[in-house]
């Protein structure tokens, strides 16, 4: 099955470009010390692993925003043949820690079909990590087909997605913010399992041991 490009690129750039002029407001553009070191672990993340396959996808340059790094990618599964697409940003907490898909997508002709809700993701026995995850529909004018969207934030020492993130990480110095995509099938109740949180059990596990500012790299 041919899946349609997911919008990775422009959900990126509308989550930072609708919170840029909070961010000049509250923060400064300039990295420090804690940023520069942050961006350097996201090289530290597997391009591929088990049954996913990863595949770089180019990216703008979204400093200007105050994104100081970024990984993009497309994953497929060889097993299953799903595919997810996933971004990584790190910056200062104020401009990466604002607004929600609800937002961005919004700005972008996109509909929310339900609230946004936390969805607990049990990657093994003794790693479980609340994510916000919301489904919605697509401006298409042929047929009105459906994404979901699961995201959340990490400052070097696991995975959170609070409720008031712009306050929950107002004292750190860096802060990565987690995008994973999906597109729904036209019969949902076909699936047998979610692609997206089939692909968070295998990598969060991998990206908290890489961003962990307990580790060195």
């Amino acid at each position: 099955m041919i899946l349609k490009q997911l919008p990775v690129f422009t959900f990126a750039v509308l989550t930072l470009a609708s919170g840029l002029v909070h961010g000049m407001r509250t923060d400064r553009w300039t990295p420090s010390s804690d940023v520069q070191t942050a961006v350097k672990r996201l090289s530290a993340i597997p391009l591929s692993t088990g049954e996913w396959t990863g595949t770089e996808v180019p990216a703008e340059d979204l400093r200007g925003m105050g994104i100081q790094g970024s990984i993009s990618r497309r994953y497929r599964n060889n097993r299953t043949g799903e595919i997810v697409s996933m971004m990584v940003v790190c910056g200062r907490p104020g401009p990466i820690s604002v607004h929600t898909p609800d937002v961005c997508y919004g700005a972008a002709g996109f509909q929310a079909v339900e609230q946004p809700s936390r969805k607990e993701v049990q990657c093994n026995a003794s790693q479980s990590w609340p994510i916000w995850t919301m489904r919605m529909k697509r401006p298409d004018v042929v047929s009105a087909s459906l994404i979901d969207v699961y995201w959340s934030w990490n400052t070097g020492d696991g995975w959170v997605s609070p409720d008031n993130p712009r306050w929950t990480f107002a004292r750190f110095g860096a802060l990565y913010k987690l995008y994973v995509v999906a597109d729904v099938p036209s019969k949902p109740s076909a699936r047998k399992q979610d692609p997206c949180v089939d692909f968070m059990k295998t990598y969060l596990p991998l990206m908290e041991q890489s961003l962990s500012t307990h580790n060195s790299h």
